[in-house]
């Protein structure tokens, strides 16, 4: 039976190699260069594609099961201490460069001279 089945897939690849052969005898050049062209993208894409499928699906059946049992702490919590720091420390560890500041407006006159505005005059002139 095993020698049948590889007779027969033998005989249709044989098949298609001699269809492909007689079609491509009554096309031009460039119609068969473009048909290979397509021929060896998708055998050139047909591996990406199955990468990604696997990386999807495997991602897939991870977010189906996220609550897994964690493993038990080999450290003892630390309670918590109502002693404060006199000081917070600034958002993630930053200096104080990266708080936000307050905004300036300037206005550009017809000559070119600039003026800062003052914040009540900045409030005043953006109430059009």
């Amino acid at each position: 039976m095993r020698g049948l089945n590889v007779a027969f897939g033998l005989g249709v690849v044989g098949f298609m190699i001699a269809l492909g052969v007689g079609i491509s005898a009554h096309l031009s050049a460039v119609m068969v260069a473009v048909l290979m062209g397509v021929v060896i993208g998708a055998l050139v894409t047909a591996p990406t594609v199955a990468l990604v499928m696997w990386i999807a699906l495997r991602a897939h059946h991870e977010a189906a099961h996220p609550y897994a049992p964690m493993p038990p702490s080999p450290v003892r919590p630390v309670p918590w201490s109502a002693a404060q720091p006199a000081e917070p420390a600034p958002p993630f560890g930053f200096g104080q460069g990266l708080l936000p500041q307050p905004r300036r407006f300037y206005v550009i006159g017809e000559s070119g001279e600039v003026t800062e505005l003052s914040a009540a005059e900045s409030d005043e002139e953006m109430r059009w």
